[in-house]
């Protein structure tokens, strides 16, 4: 599977955060120092409600490789983006079809 894919993958087992959870990450809820991911509970009654979740070194590492956290935090364009592409269907549909393959 590509790296993309695989961090996506990542974050989502470590993190226990949900779907749509993780495909709204982005770039300035990623602590590569502190190796947090601040995730915003999209399933609350009320809104801006955010845990913080602790990842490992190695998801930490090839986060900042694959995704350049790091420069997308300098630049004022990327940093309040998403961290990851897709929509909750082609993400399920990605993430299924390379575990079969």
């Amino acid at each position: 599977m590509s790296e993309e894919i695989y961090t996506f993958c990542a974050v989502l087992a470590y993190s226990g955060a949900r779907l749509s959870e993780v495909l709204a990450l982005k770039h300035e809820q990623i602590d590569l120092k502190a190796r947090l991911v601040i995730i915003e509970c999209l399933k609350k009654r009320r809104a801006h409600v955010y845990r913080a979740v602790p990842i490992p070194h190695e998801l930490a590492v090839g986060l900042e490789d694959v995704h350049a956290v790091t420069a997308a935090k300098r630049d004022p364009v990327r940093c309040g983006m998403p961290g990851f592409c897709g929509t909750g269907g082609t993400a399920y549909c990605r993430t299924t079809v390379d575990k079969t393959s």
